[in-house]
């Protein structure tokens, strides 16, 4: 696949809502509620694949939502972890390593989105938080946050990976990586779990993804789960000196039927999982979770707000 240039990206329309999506299955598996509501209310959606190769979810689903009015696709085309580097050929190599080739592909994916968000004018931006450390997520997740400053009148939300997400304590592990600082309001939300809780599902996402392979693998992997959950007990949420945070949930009990469909039955651990997560967010049988990016602090200590908020977000 080659990459996206300016003739592609000349061709994109203005939108309401823009969703970037590391591979062809993330924003699908993580933010499919959204995207049905958003697109059942006749916003103008945009959704950009940053890098190649194909995901674990249903292509037949994602087509036919690409398909329906109002949505665009942009593929850039960058080249997935293990096209880049024979170091992504393993779970420690996609979650601790960081090559001299990304830096590449993170400075055309800051250029291209921020030319996107100057020509579409999207005013609520979808990004990945970044869960599990895969490496593509890392720079998805970079690239969008320098490409998409808070302010200039747009909100940015920061949406938790599927399957990533259901781990219990995985979310906070990657609040912690970031450094989120949270409002006491929205402390509990940021899901703690026990080590041995972790360290039972750390698998289930890479796994899934096809990342981790056989038991061997898994045992290898876990001092690494280990390490990284004990690194996260430092962090305190009103502490932290990275981004302000603010827990939406979108609750759609209403559209689970149609959220299948667009990413395919999943597997039936996955499945029950992704109940307890829902219980657990959104007291639903069917909920996702995303973190709104506020302004910094005021100098005078006060707190600044967002300039537009949307409505799932005001429900809240």
């Amino acid at each position: 696949m080659s990459e996206a240039g300016p003739s592609e990206v000349g061709k994109l329309e203005a939108c309401d809502s823009l969703y970037v999506s590391p591979h062809a299955d993330d924003v699908f598996l993580s933010c499919g509620a959204r995207l049905l509501s958003e697109q059942a209310r006749g916003l103008k959606i945009l959704i950009v694949t940053l890098f190649g190769g194909e995901g674990g979810s249903s292509a037949a689903g994602r087509a036919r939502f690409l398909s329906r009015p109002g949505v665009q696709h942009l593929e850039v085309g960058l080249p997935a972890a293990p096209a880049r580097d024979p170091a992504y050929s393993t779970f420690r190599g996609l979650t601790l390593g960081r090559q001299a080739v990304d830096e590449g592909c993170l400075g055309r994916a800051v250029e291209l989105l921020a030319d996107i968000a100057h020509r579409t004018r999207a005013r609520e931006v979808y990004v990945p938080l970044g869960i599990g450390h895969h490496i593509d997520h890392r720079l998805a997740h970079e690239a969008s946050r320098a490409a998409f400053p808070r302010g200039e009148g747009r909100n940015v939300f920061l949406y938790e990976e599927r399957p990533e997400a259901f781990v219990p304590g995985a979310v906070r592990v990657r609040l912690s990586q970031v450094g989120a600082r949270l409002p006491p309001a929205a402390v509990e939300s940021a899901d703690r779990a026990g080590l041995a809780r972790f360290l039972v599902r750390f698998h289930v996402a890479p796994a899934f993804r096809g990342d981790l392979k056989g038991w061997g693998d898994r045992l290898r992997s876990a001092a690494l789960a280990a390490r990284q959950w004990r690194e996260s007990r430092v962090w305190h949420p009103l502490k932290g000196f990275g981004p302000r945070l603010q827990p939406v949930v979108h609750a759609a009990p209403e559209l689970q039927a149609e959220v299948r469909e667009l990413t395919g039955p999943l597997a039936s651990s996955l499945e029950r999982l992704g109940r307890s997560y829902s219980e657990a967010v959104g007291r639903s049988v069917y909920a996702e979770r995303y973190w709104l990016l506020l302004p910094p602090r005021e100098a005078d200590g006060l707190e600044s707000l967002p300039a537009v908020v949307g409505q799932e977000s005001r429900d809240v």
